[in-house]
C-alpha cells in the first residue's frame, strides 16, 4: 500500500476504532499485540489484535492489489499461530477505488488456504459515525456514505476541540483519506465555511496537501504531506532523529519517500531505511 495510506490508517487503526472492529468481526479487541516475527527478512503484519472472545484477528489494509497476497497471508497465518497457538480470523480490507482483484484461496492436493477479502466501500459509514471514536469517524468517509459533506463537517468539528498538536495529526490524517474517495474539494469547502481554530490554511503541510495553483504545487504538497507523516513514523519507531537524517528527508523526491516508507516496515535500522542499496 502506497507510504500516504499506509501510515494515516495505521495511526487510526492503532486508537482503536472499536466499532470497526466489530463491524468486522462482531468483536472488539481487548489489546493490539505489537510484534514483530524474525526472519531472513522482518515480517510485520499490518494489524494483529486479540478480540473479546480470545480469538486472534490479522488485519491488512491494501489500496492496489498485490500478486502475493495469498502467500503473504498463509506466511503471517504460520507465524502468527506457532506465536500464539491460535489460529487467526485473517481479513485483508480493500481500500481502493478500483474493482478489487484478489487471490483470496488455494485449494491445492496437500493444501487449502482462505483468507477474507473486504470492499471497505461495502461497509455502512454510517454506523462508524455514530461512535464516539474519532477513528472510527473517519474511517467512514471510506466506506458507504449517503452525505459526504456532512460527514466531514462533523468530523471537522470534532477535529477542533482537540488539543493543536493532536488537531494537526488529525488534520493531515483526513487529508490524506479523502485524497482515496476525491474528498479534498469537499474538505477543503468544510473548512472554509467554518470558523476553526487551526484553519488549514494556516497548517503548512496541510495547505500545501489542499493549495490550488498548478500541478507542481500540488505536487509538492502531497511530498511535504508525505514527509510529515514518513518523519513521524520515524520518531515513534527511532526516537529522535538524527540531524543529517531530517536533512534528508527535507529534500527528498516522492519517490525516494515511498522507498523509505515501504523499507520501514521491514528494515531494523535507520541505516538500512536510509542506505543507497537499489530498490527492491
Amino acid at each position: 500500500m502506497p507510504m500516504r495510506y499506509d501510515v494515516p490508517l495505521k495511526e487510526l487503526l492503532h486508537h482503536f476504532p472499536q466499532r470497526f472492529l466489530q463491524m468486522l468481526t462482531g468483536l472488539q479487541a481487548t489489546d493490539w499485540l505489537n510484534i514483530e516475527y524474525p526472519s531472513v527478512k522482518v515480517r510485520r503484519p499490518d494489524v494483529v489484535a486479540r478480540l473479546t472472545d480470545g480469538s486472534i484477528l490479522h488485519l491488512e489494509l491494501q489500496s492496489a492489489p498485490d500478486p502475493q497476497m495469498l502467500w503473504r497471508m498463509l506466511e503471517y497465518y504460520i507465524l502468527i499461530y506457532q506465536h500464539y497457538g491460535v489460529y487467526p480470523l485473517q481479513q485483508v480490507v480493500y481500500i481502493g477505488q478500483a474493482t478489487p482483484h484478489f487471490i483470496t484461496h488455494c485449494n491445492t492436493k496437500h493444501l487449502s488456504f482462505y483468507y477474507e477479502l473486504i470492499d471497505i466501500r461495502n461497509l455502512d459509514g454510517q454506523l462508524l459515525l455514530e461512535s464516539d471514536s474519532l477513528s472510527d469517524n473517519i474511517l467512514a468517509i471510506l466506506c458507504h456514505l449517503d452525505n459526504y459533506e456532512f460527514t466531514i463537517k462533523n468530523i471537522l468539528n470534532k477535529i477542533n476541540l482537540l488539543d493543536d498538536k493532536t488537531r494537526k495529526d488529525m488534520l493531515l490524517i483526513l487529508g490524506n483519506l479523502a485524497n482515496l474517495r476525491n474528498l479534498n474539494p469537499i474538505l477543503k469547502q468544510e473548512e472554509q465555511r467554518m470558523s476553526i481554530e487551526l484553519s488549514i490554511e494556516n497548517n503548512l503541510f496541510v495547505r500545501q496537501i489542499f493549495q490550488k495553483g498548478t500541478q507542481e504545487g500540488l505536487k509538492q504538497g502531497t511530498q511535504q504531506g508525505e514527509i510529515k507523516l514518513l518523519q513521524k513514523m520515524l520518531e515513534k519507531r527511532f526516537g529522535v532523529l538524527p540531524l543529517e537524517i531530517k536533512q534528508s528527508l527535507a529534500k527528498a523526491s516522492i519517490q525516494q519517500i515511498e522507498t523509505w516508507g515501504d523499507r520501514l516496515l521491514d528494515a531494523p535500522t535507520l541505516a538500512e531505511i536510509f542506505s543507497e542499496k537499489s530498490n527492491d
